[in-house]
């Protein structure tokens, strides 16, 4: 991706000052993990509608980013354009045109740390990179965050995702039966993550559940390492973009987290994989 030419149209925050509240092209690009000349195609074929600044500026509104998630997904997974639209009107007739919106409490967290951290949303959008209106949407439970933009938002708060998106911890439990395991509240299609752990610790210690065709979307990386062992299924991971690995039932892996990783199951059965990170990340 070359992401000089994303910033060519993206001068400044969008929603900061008296222009439309939105994201510009080259912020929709990198959250979505595309080119900026494929949100363009989209919008050339009516999949989505942008708005426009006084400066010309091209504005994606907050509530059309579940769309353009839906539009990437069907995108990588080999849906030309026309069935692209097909497969919108038809998920738009089915749920009486409403889109799906994120977990309430996790918008809730996210706002009352950050104010009791007293950071504004222009200090936190610097920190993380993120637009401050990517910010209040996601605060505002109007826009879900990818994990990658998720893991950035609770480093700069000096936490981790599980102290966001899971239980609450509890002193001396140390041990977790399986009725008393807790998905976290994070939106990944088709991916269920259990929280195996209930006492502080510094090992994170959770079981992924991948549907099949699932996947964890872009690349994200962070400090520790990570280890995993394939309970059932297939599972695919990257690591630094080029590095491609198959784990069947069975199969464990260790691996640096600060090398960009992403996963999947490509198979047509359900996979699970027991996850352990140190430091605490998710």
């Amino acid at each position: 991706m070359n992401r000089h030419t994303l910033r060519s149209e993206q001068t400044a925050p969008a929603g900061t000052g008296s222009e439309a509240a939105g994201f510009y092209i080259g912020e929709v690009a990198d959250m979505l993990g595309v080119s900026a000349s494929k949100v363009r195609q989209w919008d050339k074929h009516g999949l989505i509608a942008p708005l426009r600044t006084k400066s010309g500026y091209r504005i994606y509104p907050v509530e059309q980013f579940q769309r353009m998630r839906r539009i990437r997904d069907l995108s990588n997974a080999g849906v030309n354009l026309a069935g692209i639209k097909h497969a919108l009107a038809e998920s738009a007739s089915s749920q009486g045109n409403t889109v799906a919106t994120p977990p309430a409490l996790l918008g809730f967290k996210l706002q009352n740390l950050r104010k009791k951290k007293k950071v504004s949303l222009r200090q936190l959008g610097t920190t993380t990179g993120l637009s401050p209106s990517y910010i209040s949407a996601v605060e505002r439970s109007v826009a879900n965050p990818s994990f990658a933009a998720l893991l950035k938002l609770a480093n700069a708060l000096d936490t981790n995702t599980v102290a966001l998106l899971g239980g609450a911890f509890v002193p001396n439990k140390l041990i977790v039966k399986e009725n008393e395991r807790r998905p976290l509240d994070i939106n990944l299609e088709g991916i269920e993550i259990q929280q195996l752990f209930r006492a502080e610790s510094s090992l994170e210690s959770l079981l992924f559940v991948l549907e099949p065709g699932s996947h964890s979307g872009e690349s994200y990386k962070h400090p520790g390492e990570e280890f995993l062992f394939v309970l059932e299924g297939r599972l695919d991971l990257t690591l630094d973009e080029t590095e491609d690995y198959v784990l069947d039932t069975g199969d464990a892996m260790t691996f640096a987290s600060h090398r960009p990783h992403k996963y999947g199951n490509s198979t047509n059965q359900i996979t699970k994989v027991l996850w352990v990170n140190t430091p605490p990340t998710y």
